[in-house]
């Protein structure tokens, strides 16, 4: 078996047991080849001996015999400590969480011999924490309800979003299943609405789709990849500019479906609960064309009269908005954008 490497290392033995003394630490350090190095006293433990730690960081790795040799004692008194130099640093004086849970004296800074600035390392590591832990509490109260998504968004910025994404991720499914369930009791009974508007591009289809959702909280969405990636659990949903190679048929009929409340949205990555009470959905096809272009397993089974029983189309024209949007035409055209 091939002896254990590591580029972190920590030496520790009790004051009594050292087979070199303690005078001769910073010159065996200093010749050790370690990039850098720091050692301590403990003397302050409760119901420990007094003892010595040190941690050595190698820009190449280093056998852990070669650590033992420098101190001519045994390979059990060294410990590897992988990618945690910084965590090797603060437990020098007890500034680790596991260190502070323990109760463990806690060390001053000057009491360290280190061949860099240690005060400024445990500066920055200090510094690091503390926005650790706002991001924390900031996520916290984003489970907690007491901030939106977007305001968590804004708080903590992409690259923390990002690098915390698996426990967002989590406490929006947890969030999303116990939304999903009030609104199944409180929307028993009810029928879900569907709108579908179809017409020629620019003639007002959003505009009058934003007008028909104004004065409610409205996820819009459009993406050929993944429509309802945007989605977090609103009422009302508009799909904008729909195309038939982007829905499956059986998919289309499962979201329109006006009395199966309980149902899912295709995603590319897991499927997320529903909760329409609303759904409008633009698109250039009428629901005939839609039909006929959409990818159908089964004609006999799946037929245009389940799509056109579930939604209520209607005809996007210059003259249909001029009817029921007056204030958006001035001349005769239309001002508004699709």
């Amino acid at each position: 078996m091939s002896e254990l490497k590591s580029h972190n290392w920590m030496f520790v033995q009790q004051k009594v047991y050292l087979k070199v003394s303690p005078e001769q630490f910073q010159e065996i350090l200093e010749n050790s080849g370690a990039e850098k190095w720091a050692y301590i006293f403990h003397d302050k433990d409760e119901g420990v001996e007094p003892h010595f730690h040190v941690i050595l960081h190698y820009k190449n790795a280093s056998r852990v015999s070669t650590v033992a040799n420098l101190f001519k004692d045994d390979e059990e008194r060294v410990q590897r400590w992988d990618a945690r130099w910084n965590n090797a640093c603060g437990y020098l004086i007890h500034m680790t969480k596991n260190s502070a849970e323990d109760g463990r004296y806690p060390y001053d800074i000057s009491e360290v011999t280190a061949n860099f600035d240690y005060a400024e390392k445990i500066s920055q590591i200090q510094k690091r924490v503390s926005g650790t832990k706002n991001i924390t509490k900031v996520i916290e109260q984003y489970g907690n309800h007491e901030i939106t998504r977007q305001e968590l968004e804004l708080k903590i910025g992409d690259a923390e979003l990002a690098k915390n994404h698996v426990w967002i991720s989590r406490i929006e499914d947890l969030n999303a299943k116990r939304e999903h369930e009030k609104f199944l009791r409180e929307f028993e009974g009810k029928a879900q609405e569907t709108i579908w508007l179809w017409g020629s591009a620019g003639v007002g289809k959003s505009c009058y789709a934003d007008y028909l959702t104004r004065n409610n909280e409205t996820a819009k969405l459009g993406s050929s990849r993944d429509y309802f990636q945007d989605y977090h659990g609103e009422n009302y949903v508009i799909l904008n500019d729909l195309r038939p190679d982007e829905f499956s048929f059986a998919d289309l009929l499962r979201i329109t479906d006006p009395y199966q409340h309980d149902k899912s949205a295709p995603r590319r990555y897991h499927d997320l609960k529903l909760n329409l009470k609303m759904l409008v959905i633009t698109t250039p096809y009428s629901p005939e064309d839609f039909y006929d272009y959409c990818r159908v397993k089964s004609y006999k089974i799946d037929t245009f009269k389940q799509l056109s029983r579930r939604i209520h189309a209607i005809h996007i024209t210059p003259e249909f908005m001029k009817q029921v949007m007056p204030e958006e035409f001035q001349d005769n055209e239309w001002l508004g954008f699709d």
